[in-house]
């Protein structure tokens, strides 16, 4: 961060480049992301490893230049997943994280950020819904819905948020344990690229006291469809939880916001 201009989250990605006056922004967080921004911005996408090294990128081109990095887990998803899925379930709504390849963004019914698409499994009347995004978002959203259908296509859990534990948290927390720390000069440069972010990132409408609307609908049950196993290759299971709302804890801050919930610790900062 101390090297870049600004950094994001899938919620404001786009947004963040509109807000550069320039024709060329190198874009490092996700590979998928960038091509699905690029689309959404009428720029070109490039990645330098699959360019000749002779080729360089002209004044004027309006292109995004990506890295081939990808999310584990959005990564594993397939068209032919949402294929399979429709034709058990013909009137399911289909929602992708912007992180999921562009051929998946292309057959589903809505890709947006992790907010946007809590915002709409909110306000749509669809029944049922599937989400392609991480497994632990999708166990949140149906304590948040218990009265809507959901289609439920695990395809596993991120390894790294699934390290965060209500233990490790509820010790954290009264004895200041885990402190991250780093030089002070990397930390001022950092914080620059953060703060422009957060200038232009756009408002999730949510509440940190009640932000999945637990309060008002405790208690009701949550219904919950396993489809048969799509793609034998990727597919490790098929999986269905609903997380107690004792389990939604907020925790710590970085300097990069993510805002994935996870069922042991809720918000993740």
């Amino acid at each position: 961060k101390t090297e870049s201009d600004a950094c994001c989250i899938s919620a404001s990605a786009a947004d963040v480049i509109r807000s550069f006056n320039t024709d060329t922004v190198i874009f490092v967080p996700e590979e998928y992301l960038a091509d699905n921004v690029a689309n959404d911005t009428g720029k070109r996408i490039i990645f330098p490893k699959r360019l000749d090294a002779s080729i360089a990128v002209a004044p004027g081109s309006n292109v995004i230049v990506g890295w081939e990095g990808r999310c584990e887990v959005h990564e594993k998803f397939t068209d032919h997943d949402v294929l399979n899925v429709r034709a058990q379930f013909p009137d399911v709504e289909v929602l992708a994280h912007p992180e999921c390849a562009p051929e998946v963004v292309e057959v589903c019914d809505v890709s947006g950020s992790t907010t946007a698409m809590i915002r709409h499994v909110h306000q749509s009347s669809a029944l049922p819904y599937l989400l392609l995004a991480e497994c632990c978002m999708g166990d949140n959203i149906a304590v948040e819905n218990p009265e809507k259908e959901m289609v439920r296509l695990c395809n596993e859990r991120c390894p790294h948020m699934n390290e965060i534990t209500l233990e490790d948290t509820r010790e954290a927390l009264p004895y200041h344990r885990h402190v991250i720390q780093g030089p002070e000069d990397i930390r001022r440069r950092a914080v620059k690229a953060r703060d422009r972010m957060l200038a232009v990132r756009p408002s999730t409408g949510l509440t940190a006291t009640d932000p999945w609307g637990l309060q008002s609908k405790e208690g009701l049950p949550t219904r919950v469809h396993l489809p048969r196993q799509c793609d034998t290759r990727r597919r490790r299971h098929a999986h269905a939880t609903t997380p107690n709302k004792a389990n939604v804890l907020g925790s710590g801050t970085t300097v990069m916001l993510e805002t994935i919930p996870t069922p042991s610790c809720g918000w993740q900062w």
